[in-house]
């Protein structure tokens, strides 16, 4: 299936429900352990919460840092990581059978199926990535705190513009980067391919097809915001589903029309 249809969020909802409906259990285990783990799709509604201002952010971004840096929250992302990193290759297997409509069960969640290896060092070649992506930032905001304002900004309140333009340009950079990388777990979980060759097979993937991944993203977003609707709880299951729905876009991009032959309807 060509990207374009494979990535068309109404239609991966649509067919992901569906296959849900009919293999309830293992889907929903493994969709909710993905969503608990720390793959959910997070969504503030605290009116108390402040936008940092143009001269604000290198503070806000450098406060915001540190809090993730605890001893107690490194810890929590490390169990949580490893154990995450194991969900995803039984999901991504647990929807493959359910496409097929074959038998998948609870217990094929948690089946490494030998390539735990693979999807660790994916992972921390993505968490990399980003670190090296947010580093300047940082470094920015550590700047931001231990300099007097004056030092900072010597032409009287130019420089905080001139360096929100500036991050606002550097983001821009690291999203384009980001989504060339962000099908590096799906590669790894579903074709079994090293963290190297998940990076390559992403980047091909995403080529010329940024701007739809975007909006993809932006609907699963909303789409999974919507379950507060449902006495809140429902976020849960609607940002289950966004987990889901990843992966049967995936499957359904890699996988042949010869191997999809039989599948549940695309949608």
């Amino acid at each position: 299936m060509e990207f374009q249809r494979a990535f068309s969020p109404a239609r991966a909802i649509d067919s992901t429900w569906r296959a849900l409906k009919a293999y309830p259990s293992p889907l929903l285990v493994g969709g909710l352990l993905l969503v608990f783990l720390g793959g959910e799709v997070w969504v503030n509604l605290d009116p108390a919460v402040e936008i940092p201002s143009a001269g604000e952010w290198g503070t806000w971004f450098h406060d915001w840092t540190v809090e993730l840096a605890t001893p107690r929250a490194l810890l929590i992302a490390l169990a949580t990581g490893l154990l995450r990193c194991l969900v995803l290759i039984g999901v991504a297997d647990v929807m493959e059978g359910a496409l097929s409509r074959g038998t998948p069960r609870v217990a094929q969640v948690f089946a490494a199926r030998g390539r735990y290896w693979n999807m660790l060092q994916a992972v921390l070649l993505q968490a990399l990535l980003g670190l090296v992506g947010s580093a300047p930032l940082v470094a920015v905001g550590w700047l931001s705190r231990v300099s007097q304002p004056a030092d900072l900004d010597p032409v009287g309140g130019a420089l905080p513009i001139v360096g929100f333009v500036a991050v606002l340009t550097y983001l821009l950079v690291v999203l384009y980067v980001a989504l060339g990388v962000s099908l590096m777990t799906e590669a790894v979980a579903v074709e079994g391919l090293g963290a190297r060759a998940a990076l390559t097979r992403s980047w091909t993937l995403v080529r010329g097809h940024r701007a739809q991944l975007i909006g993809y993203h932006i609907f699963l977003w909303l789409f999974a915001l919507a379950g507060v609707l449902l006495f809140c709880v429902g976020v849960y299951l609607t940002t289950a589903i966004v987990q889901l729905a990843l992966f049967e876009s995936y499957l359904r991009l890699v996988r042949s029309s010869e191997e999809q032959v039989g599948w549940q309807r695309a949608g």
